[in-house]
């Protein structure tokens, strides 16, 4: 049951019971508004609490937002409200999130004032605002817009902080502080490298462009040795981390020669040259019972998993393989 259609039920409970209430001569009304009060208390912490937790889910997905224009008076760069907005609403409205923009007058005479509500399923807001003046002034001071496109650009220049600033966006440029452009004396700039590019949406996309052009495991095994895709599969979120495994997974089944895509390798998932976990999955089809129970508390089957997943970390399949024996020696036990 989704949490709009529970909400509409237990209003229509309250409802009915209050139109019950209402015909009882006994009924305590003072008594019944304090219950009430309380229960909003209570719904009200409870929706705080799932804010809280979506938000969370939310930031740890969200990754840096690349400034994509520049400032032609002044010449800084800055990220453009669409772009902030093209990286960040899908993530936020997977979440439960809704974000809408008001005004208000402002307490300094002649400013405005921008209001930000963030939104969520379970019925908690939050409300920030800024303020700025009117943006009518260039770099030197003189008029550069009309009235109405002053008022225009402050109400967008709020709006982009506003917006990052509610999901705590971090804004990053894209040319590392300029050396990935500066020429060599009578050379061309080098060529840069996708997979060091620092907008974290963009670096998935390159991967995913480089795996797609992969034509070989070994082109394959080079992208998944690169030092940010190596770093990423270390301190990514984990589903960030999932969403990289499940790339280079996908890459190497569609290059693997069609020779080496035997049956065994379908049933163990041996994706990997050398699978170096291999060895683990083996043991793990021997043990018995007791010992399976005992490997979570056993710090050397501990550190032979952690060298074994080193690349890529894939520990799921050590556990979906001491789940499936788990299952094998208990129907064993009813035969």
């Amino acid at each position: 049951m989704s949490h709009a259609i529970a909400t509409t039920d237990s209003n229509a409970g309250l409802l009915n019971f209050i139109e019950r209430a209402s015909r009882d001569p006994e009924f305590d009304v003072a008594k019944f508004g304090e219950l009430l009060r309380m229960q909003r208390e209570v719904t009200h912490e409870q929706a705080r609490r799932e804010f809280n937790q979506a938000m969370a889910a939310a930031q740890a997905e969200m990754l840096p937002v690349i400034r994509d224009a520049t400032n032609t008076h002044i010449g800084s760069k800055y990220a453009k409200l669409e772009t902030i907005d093209r990286d960040m609403r899908p993530i936020y409205t997977r979440h439960g999130f809704s974000v809408r923009f008001g005004s208000a007058p402002s307490p300094t005479e002649g400013w405005l004032r921008i209001i930000c509500t963030v939104s969520h399923v379970g019925g908690y807001s939050e409300v920030n605002h800024l303020d700025a003046p009117p943006d009518a002034s260039g770099s030197r001071g003189s008029a550069n817009k009309t009235a109405v496109q002053a008022v225009g650009s402050a109400v967008t220049y709020l709006r982009r902080y506003l917006l990052t600033m509610v999901f705590n966006i971090v804004l990053a440029d894209d040319d590392d502080d300029g050396e990935a452009t500066r020429k060599p004396p009578g050379g061309k700039p080098p060529s840069r490298d996708p997979l060091e590019e620092p907008n974290g949406t963009q670096w998935f996309r390159n991967l995913q462009a480089l795996l797609a052009a992969a034509r070989s495991e070994q082109a394959v095994v080079e992208i998944a040795g690169h030092r940010t895709v190596r770093h990423a599969l270390e301190s990514a979120p984990t589903l960030i981390r999932d969403n990289i495994q499940e790339a280079l997974r996908n890459a190497h089944e569609r290059v693997k020669p069609a020779a080496d895509k035997s049956p065994a390798d379908i049933e163990t998932n041996q994706t990997w040259d050398g699978d170096p976990i291999g060895e683990l999955l083996a043991e793990i089809e021997q043990m018995e019972a007791i010992t399976l129970a005992g490997l979570q508390s056993n710090a050397a089957w501990r550190a032979k998993v952690k060298a074994a997943a080193e690349f890529p970390p894939d520990e799921d399949r050590i556990r979906d393989a001491i789940e499936a024996r788990q299952l094998a020696l208990k129907g064993g036990g009813k035969q």
